[in-house]
């Protein structure tokens, strides 16, 4: 089975690309946060479950909801993933078009794990240097996780410094066992 955001990848790229050029990406981006929020409902995701629900309900379930806050041309982004039964990657075409936009400002958003909450000069040097290394402008989210034991873990996408000594007691006991 192919990965989610496979199948999403060119229905974010066309809708950011279309947005870049219409000068409507925050429009846009609302929109399918809002959609994905209709696709990832409880309730919804039962109705959708029902083996006698239609693609076409599910539609009109999703542009009920958002009512007039779309345009046409958004309106005709729905009608496409309706007519490809592909409505369910919305929160999938979100998420991906949400990442088209950061890189597109030169922007990222770095996830922090430690054992501690980090002091404020703490982080705004960690910011610093993230900035320089991955040459965007960073966004620090600080998370608690006491399995780390100490150091740090930090993961902006693909990019992981793995710093924590949970970690380096695991390669530890690799090296010892081989």
């Amino acid at each position: 089975m192919q990965n989610i955001f496979t199948l999403a990848r060119p229905y974010a790229k066309a809708a950011f690309e279309f947005a870049l050029e219409q000068k409507t990406v925050l429009a846009w981006q609302h929109f399918l946060h809002e959609s994905a929020a209709v696709i990832d409902n409880p309730q919804t995701i039962a109705f959708q479950r029902n083996p006698h629900t239609t693609e076409t309900q599910l539609f009109e379930l999703v542009k009920g909801v958002l009512g007039d806050k779309i345009d046409e041309f958004m309106s005709q982004f729905l009608v496409l993933l309706t007519s490809r039964k592909r409505l369910a990657l919305l929160p999938a075409i979100f998420s991906l078009f949400r990442d088209y936009h950061a890189e597109h400002d030169q922007h990222v958003d770095v996830d922090v794990y430690s054992v501690t909450s980090l002091a404020a000069p703490q982080l705004a040097q960690l910011s610093s240097k993230l900035e320089a290394r991955l040459h965007r402008k960073v966004t620090l989210h600080q998370h608690i996780d006491s399995s780390l034991i100490g150091g740090l873990l930090v993961q902006a996408g693909d990019f992981v410094i793995d710093g924590s000594l949970r970690s380096r007691l695991r390669r530890l006991t690799y090296a010892l066992t081989d």
